[in-house]
């Protein structure tokens, strides 16, 4: 009668068939080829995603530029005291900052893709209110939401 081992756990060791194959620390080639594929299409959505980064910094640049334009005719058609000017300019950075710190736990609770598309949309909203606002009051929050 053969003995029977059992190991430390007390169960019997698991038995291979001849299809299964034991744990090879040396990856083949085309286990090699499709980790190098792997690590292409990575560096590619590296590069992707720092391209659009690259342009919502380019854009935020951009309309720090075209405010500080802008301004002078804002000036022209509210007649508008200096903290209303500053309002104006720095609400939408406060918006940013307000923004970057509520998109984490918003995409952790509702999804990525639900709030990217909800912040696309209240921008569109929030341009369009730019477009038509006839106050200061008006401008300054809508600058906020845009931001």
């Amino acid at each position: 009668m053969k003995s029977v081992h059992r190991n430390k756990l007390g169960s019997f060791p698991a038995r291979l068939g001849p299809e299964e194959k034991k744990f090879d620390s040396k990856p083949r080639f085309d286990e090699k080829t499709n980790m190098a594929r792997e690590s292409t299409k990575q560096r590619w959505l590296l590069g992707i995603i720092s391209c659009v980064a690259a342009i919502g910094g380019l854009l935020f640049g951009y309309d720090t530029g075209v405010i500080s334009g802008a301004i002078l005719y804002i000036k022209e058609q509210y007649a508008i005291s200096i903290v209303e000017e500053e309002l104006i300019i720095s609400m939408v950075s406060l918006g940013a900052i307000l923004g970057a710190l509520s998109g984490g736990p918003l995409c952790d609770k509702w999804g990525r893709k639900k709030i990217v598309l909800t912040s696309s949309l209240v921008f569109i909203i929030s341009a369009i209110g730019l477009a038509f606002s006839g106050s200061v009051n008006e401008l300054i929050i809508w600058r906020f939401i845009v931001g």
